[in-house]
């Protein structure tokens, strides 16, 4: 298998990943939970405060790697479709 076919395949189970509604639900809970203990925090409460900031990110930074390889994957796809039909 290329690069290029494993970079396809990463993409399509990324976007599978995504799609899942328990990885759905799960990125939910965590980032509902990790804003409602911000919230809910005093402003002089620094440690926690950070402690959920980075929390958030945490989540977010997964996401986004998955929607990036996901994307990578549906271009590269894309561009071997017209590598097929262009022979």
């Amino acid at each position: 298998m290329s690069e290029k076919e494993k970079a396809i395949q990463l993409g399509i189970e990324a976007k599978e990943l995504l799609e899942n509604p328990i990885l759905r639900d799960a990125f939910k809970t965590m980032l509902d939970g990790n804003y409602k203990a911000w919230i809910n925090t005093n402003a002089e409460d620094r440690e926690t405060r950070d402690s959920c900031y980075f929390k958030q990110r945490a989540v977010l930074e997964l996401q986004q790697t998955l929607i990036n390889v996901a994307e990578n994957g549906k271009i590269l796809q894309e561009e071997k479709k017209q590598e097929v039909s262009n022979g």
